[in-house]
């Protein structure tokens, strides 16, 4: 669990019902008509594109025919009443009251002209901004036919575009495209950022994204599915305590288990990270025979069993078991490879750390059935990637990989873990069923040996004593901070793992002091 308070400097996302639920008790207990809302939505598109357009005289208005449209049709009518030269398009009449109503009024500002006609066209060719209001967060089927035929030309123009809550054409659930969708130059969302913003593909067709007030109550919950966007506050508020006291067992002592032949640099990286991070000890444990290739990292300890083999053994344990209690937090998996006794290891080192925090990465994830860690209510942290959560949970990549969010949020709750799906806008869930998104990173760190560094930032931030769920939402901020100031540095390209750990320190100097 997070600590309430911390939430507060985390950005809350909502879904379709959360969001449409917001809206039908603002009308059922505030009494606010839901053409109030409507009109305060508008309101606040035009006065943001007057501040961000100024000079951008000519203004194409699309309208869907649902609420989505009469936002568009109330934020025509403001910016013509405003001087701008503002074309109207539409495909059919409104279908709901409040968007009726809108139209009608609009009616009484400029004409509608209708696509595919060619004046239409001609409008969202000639127009120096394109305002999408044709699908909003309602959106659950294909955009097919005609519409769209629309959305391709509202693409092929030259205007700028900005999106009304969202790009039409993306599921504000969990960001699929339902068949095709616009590009958005930006998009002004409305009093909280839908899901499918900060999910890919539809973080790319949004743009950048501008969140406005249309007067409902900041502190209303957003849904019975609490979703969050990480922020640099948060990451400041959460950072372990460093009082002025302390001494290097003040701030935990990890063991990093891993390695074997041609794999023991997994284990170095996750161990420097973790040193990075403030962890006061760090001890490496390899197989006996490749233990000195630890040698070049002075500031880690070393443990290692007498076995001969340049793999982990099953036979290792009874030589590992006296020296656990030494420790408070483990990492395991970096570099461990699939060998067949890998599995055996694996319960049996977790079945004499039950009550530890583990952080489980790497081959540890292909060795494990997350169920047992269930049963015996072990507090772990996993950090698959895709291709090893499509093992875990039997499913292909492409199955999941557009549901990230419903995904990640089933299956920690189904483990009682805390789980971390890598990529692009990592998503985190939590055993409660809350899900955290990560807007933090770059593509240069689709590297070797990434994964490692952000094993051993958050095994080091539990050693420290953060909870799982606050050591992964930090570490992985972090993380993605630190491969964001190496790339502003010196580029994406050539991003190793060895300088994405270089980025540590630089940003707690930054965010933290």
């Amino acid at each position: 669990m997070i600590e309430a308070n911390l939430l507060d400097y985390c950005n809350r996302l909502t879904d379709a019902v959360g969001m449409q639920a917001m809206d039908r008790r603002a009308i059922e207990e505030l009494g606010l008509p839901g053409l109030l809302l409507m009109e305060n939505a508008a309101r606040a598109v035009a006065d943001w594109l007057g501040q961000r357009y100024p000079n951008s005289r000519r203004i194409c208005v699309c309208c869907g025919s649902g609420n989505n449209g009469g936002d568009g049709y109330a934020a025509a009518r403001l910016l013509a009443n405003r001087g701008y030269s503002v074309s109207v398009v539409c495909l059919q009449e409104p279908n709901t009251p409040d968007a009726q109503q809108n139209f009608r009024l609009w009616q009484n500002f400029g004409s509608t002209l209708t696509f595919p006609e060619p004046a239409a066209a001609q409008a969202m060719e000639e127009a120096d901004v394109v305002l999408d209001a044709i699908f909003g967060v309602g959106l659950q089927r294909p955009v097919v036919g005609l519409y769209a035929d629309w959305i391709a030309a509202i693409n092929a123009s030259p205007a700028e575009v900005i999106g009304v809550d969202l790009p039409s054409g993306i599921l504000a659930d969990d960001s699929q495209i339902l068949g095709t969708a616009t590009r958005c130059e930006s998009t002004v969302t409305f009093q909280v950022p839908k899901i499918g913003l900060w999910q890919h593909p539809g973080r790319e067709q949004a743009g950048e994204i501008h969140v406005v007030d249309v007067c409902i109550p900041p502190h209303w919950p957003t849904g019975e599915k609490s979703t969050y966007l990480l922020t640099e506050n948060f990451f400041r508020q959460a950072l372990p305590k460093r009082p002025i006291t302390a001494h290097k067992g003040t701030f935990g002592h990890l063991l990093v288990l891993g390695g074997q032949a041609g794999m023991v640099g997994a284990v170095q990286l996750a161990s420097q990270a973790a040193l990075q991070v403030g962890t006061g000890l760090v001890t490496a444990a390899v197989p006996g025979v490749l233990r000195d290739r630890l040698l070049g990292v002075p500031e880690v300890m070393t443990w290692s069993a007498s076995q001969t083999k340049d793999v982990w053994q099953v036979s290792t344990l009874s030589e590992l078991r006296p020296q656990l209690p030494r420790y408070n937090v483990l990492v395991v998996g970096c570099g461990i490879g699939i060998s067949e006794e890998i599995p055996a290891l694996l319960e049996g080192i977790l079945l004499e750390v039950r009550e530890l925090p583990v952080m489980i990465d790497a081959d540890g994830l292909n060795a494990l059935d997350p169920n047992w860690l269930r049963e015996r209510e072990i507090p772990a942290v996993l950090t698959p990637h895709p291709g090893e959560l499509s093992r875990l949970i039997d499913k292909p990549v492409p199955e999941f990989q557009q549901q990230r969010v419903a995904t990640v949020r089933h299956w920690a709750q189904m483990w009682g873990v805390v789980l971390l799906l890598k990529g692009a806008l990592t998503v985190i869930g939590t055993p409660d069923g809350q899900v955290f998104i990560n807007p933090t990173g770059n593509q240069g760190m689709a590297t070797a040996g990434s994964g490692d560094v952000l094993s051993g930032m958050i095994g080091g931030l539990l050693a420290q004593g953060l909870n799982p769920l606050e050591a992964t939402l930090v570490g992985c901020w972090w993380h993605g901070s630190a491969g964001d100031w190496q790339a502003k540095r010196s580029g994406e390209v050539g991003l190793t793992a060895g300088r994405l750990i270089e980025g540590i320190s630089p940003v707690w100097q930054q965010v933290a002091s």
